[in-house]
């Protein structure tokens, strides 16, 4: 067996859940090599931020000028790349106003006291059974964790609901966190929850205890910005199901399973998948310039 690597990063770096999303997809985007040619404008604007959000804490000295002309530098570095032909930007928006918008979403997050730990860690296991403890030397399980932080907490029930919040008197506890944008608060968190839980995953395997809490820290593209923050308390079960989901996957890709996932095909509820030339036809019969017209192939 040739050695496999999963991945949970976020965005285009997240290769477990593309797998779950659909098969082919997968093997198109990380066998083939193939990525989708057009940039989506929130995609874009949302990377400007994320990164953005995390200099505070890199750069220690980091100044509001010195966050302004970072965003600058970084919307002109990626439009200059995106014009060169090799990718398509969706933009509805100026250069300008994309700056403005990205320093008053910073300006909101960089009021939020935090504590951290690990700033962008890239961390990476072999897969363990964390039960018995068995190592598969074949698989390695890897991601990059915007924040580990350290938080005082408190729990309190109500109406047989468990509610978990900050608290300056709290306890002192471990929480790995990940860093959104979106453009209203979100109702939970669905959709971003298997990935907290692979990352709670990697912690375990890599420190042999849970993490206390998951996060979710999501800065929401209002008028005036705001920083959403949800917490959720993962339990050893679930730690469980996570190393069972990411064994599956790599059995699949040992055996080369790669199969459409019909439920979860988009080109099928026209959501205009840009894999579907290739996908829904032999795999190298199409011309050229039908795939090239959605998708690049990667050296």
């Amino acid at each position: 067996m040739s050695l496999i690597t999963l991945s949970s990063s976020g965005g285009s770096g997240n290769s477990v859940a593309t797998l779950l999303n659909c098969g082919r997809q997968y093997y198109l985007r990380y066998h083939e090599k193939f990525r989708e040619k057009t940039i989506n404008q929130n995609l874009f604007f949302g990377s400007i931020v994320h990164d953005t959000l995390l200099i505070k804490h890199l750069e220690q000295r980091s100044t509001s000028q010195v966050v302004e002309d970072y965003i600058r530098s970084e919307i002109a570095f990626k439009f200059a790349s995106t014009m060169q032909g090799k990718y398509i930007l969706e933009l509805s928006t100026s250069e300008e106003e994309l700056v403005s918008k990205a320093i008053k979403m910073y300006q909101a997050f960089s009021e939020i006291p935090i504590n951290p730990i690990s700033i962008e860690g890239k961390f990476e296991v072999l897969l363990t059974d964390p039960v018995s403890g068995v190592v598969n030397n074949n698989v390695i399980v890897n991601g990059r964790i915007d924040i580990i932080e350290q938080v005082k907490i408190t729990e309190k029930y109500e109406n047989n609901r468990l509610i978990i919040e900050e608290d300056s008197n709290g306890k002192n506890s471990i929480v790995i966190t990940d860093l959104k944008t979106s453009s209203a608060k979100l109702n939970s968190l669905n959709g971003h929850f298997f990935q907290l839980l692979f990352y709670a995953y990697i912690y375990f395997i890599k420190h042999q205890k849970m993490p206390d809490y998951l996060c979710i820290r999501n800065v929401v593209k209002t008028k005036i910005p705001s920083v959403q923050t949800i917490f959720y308390k993962p339990s050893f079960k679930e730690i469980i199901s996570t190393y069972t989901t990411i064994k599956d996957c790599a059995d699949k890709i040992s055996r080369g399973e790669f199969q459409e996932n019909y439920v979860n095909c988009r080109s099928r509820y026209n959501t205009n998948c840009p894999y579907e030339a290739i996908c829904h036809s032999e795999l190298f019969d199409l011309p050229e310039l039908e795939i090239e017209q959605k998708l690049i192939k990667e050296d």
